[in-house]
C-alpha cells in the first residue's frame, strides 16, 4: 500500500513539473517588460516574446503563416500584450486617457491595426471584447534591416516623444506616443 502511494505521488509531482516547467520557469515564449520614464512620465509594456524557430511568421493562411493576414493576433504569446501610462498621451494621434490597456494587432503586408482596449484581464487567445475597444489606429509596416528571431517590443525617447517599436522576422512597426 505504501509503495501505490508513493508511486502515485511521484507520478502527480512528475506531471506537475511537466505543466509546469514550459509554462512558468522556462518558457518557450519568456515574458519582458520594458519601461521608460521621462520626467513625471512613465509608460511600461508587459509582453511575451515568441521565436520565428524557422517558420513563416506574416503571410497567407495558405502559405501557412503562423500569423496570417487579417487574423487577430495579440502581440506576442501567452497572454494580452499591457500597455500601462500614468498621464495623458496621443498614440499615433488619438487621445489617450491615462491608465492599463491591452494591445493587439491584426497584420497585413502593408501596414498593421493596432488596437487598444480596456479589457486587460482577458486571456488573449481570442480577440477582446470590441465593445471595450478605445481605438484603432493602422501603423505602416517597414522592412526590418535583419531578420529578428524573438518577437521584440521596445521603447526610446526621442525628442520628448515615445515611439514603441515592434520587430519580428522581417517586419517593423513604430507607434510615435506624444506626451
Amino acid at each position: 500500500m505504501k509503495k501505490t502511494i508513493f508511486i502515485i505521488i511521484i507520478l502527480l509531482v512528475s506531471i506537475g513539473i511537466y505543466i509546469i516547467y514550459p509554462i512558468w520557469i522556462n518558457p518557450k515564449s519568456p515574458k519582458a517588460k520594458e519601461m521608460l520614464q521621462i520626467g513625471e512620465f512613465n509608460i511600461e509594456v508587459q509582453y511575451s516574446r515568441p521565436s520565428k524557430r524557422e517558420r513563416l511568421i506574416f503571410g497567407t493562411e495558405d502559405e501557412g503563416a503562423l500569423l496570417a493576414y487579417g487574423k487577430y493576433w495579440r502581440l506576442g504569446a501567452n497572454a494580452p500584450t499591457r500597455i500601462v501610462i500614468n498621464k495623458d498621451v496621443k498614440f499615433a494621434g488619438n487621445e489617450l486617457k491615462s491608465g492599463a490597456y491591452s494591445m493587439f494587432a491584426v497584420p497585413y503586408k502593408d501596414y498593421w491595426e493596432i488596437t487598444l482596449n480596456s479589457e486587460i484581464n482577458s486571456s488573449g487567445y481570442q480577440k477582446p471584447d470590441p465593445s471595450f475597444d478605445i481605438f484603432t489606429v493602422a501603423i505602416p509596416v517597414k522592412k526590418a534591416t535583419s531578420v529578428v528571431e524573438q518577437f521584440t517590443i521596445s521603447l526610446k525617447n526621442i525628442d520628448s516623444n515615445v515611439i514603441i517599436s515592434m520587430e519580428w522576422d522581417k517586419v517593423t512597426t513604430l507607434v510615435t506616443i506624444e506626451i
